[in-house]
């Protein structure tokens, strides 16, 4: 979605744990760049005592991490987010981009991933509004389930990105060039 200077863009994962990857990637190359980032990316960590994995948030631009994973035991199935920690990591991004003056807004915002959270208006949905309200261009991932939820987020003006480096690199290059 562009505007008036504002671009939105989702990239949905074909597969686990790929867009996590690709962002996270990303965010390091646009940081050894100079590039100003806020959001969060995702690592995932295996454990050999559980069927999946545990989810750590790095909030872009410090120190932060966020254990987002519950432990409910070895046999868990369902879901594991830890619905506090996530709004804690959306909360201080939220923080550091209404605290940023205009001059030092993020370039770029990375969100790790749209999901349920954000389609029923928690975790980094309203970080995502208040990007657009200031101007700074979004990249999210797309939980697996969360296509159609993404869409109606963003009212299917969202441009929808092909899962490899290459065309996120291509849209996050070509937003920069708009800002300069």
């Amino acid at each position: 979605m562009t505007i008036e200077g504002f671009a939105l863009a989702g990239v949905p994962a074909a597969e686990a744990g790929q867009v996590d990857q690709l962002l996270s990637a990303l965010a390091v190359q646009l940081t050894e760049r100079g590039v100003r980032l806020a959001g969060a990316v995702q690592s995932d960590v295996e454990r050999q005592d559980r069927n999946r994995c545990d989810m750590t948030l790095r909030v872009l631009g410090t120190d932060s991490q966020y254990s987002i994973s519950a432990d409910l035991g070895p046999l868990s199935q369902g879901c594991r987010l830890d619905a506090g920690a996530l709004e804690n990591a959306a909360w201080e991004v939220e923080s550091l981009l209404r605290s940023s003056t205009d001059e030092a807004l993020p370039q770029l915002l990375i969100v790790n991933k749209f999901s349920k959270s954000e389609a029923q208006g928690k975790g980094f949905a309203s970080v995502i509004a208040l990007a657009m309200e200031r101007g700074v261009p979004v990249l999210c991932g797309i939980g697996q389930m969360s296509s159609a939820d993404f869409q109606s987020f963003t009212e299917d003006q969202a441009e929808l990105l092909e899962a490899s480096e290459q065309a996120i690199e291509h849209w996050v290059q070509a937003r920069l060039q708009e800002r300069r």
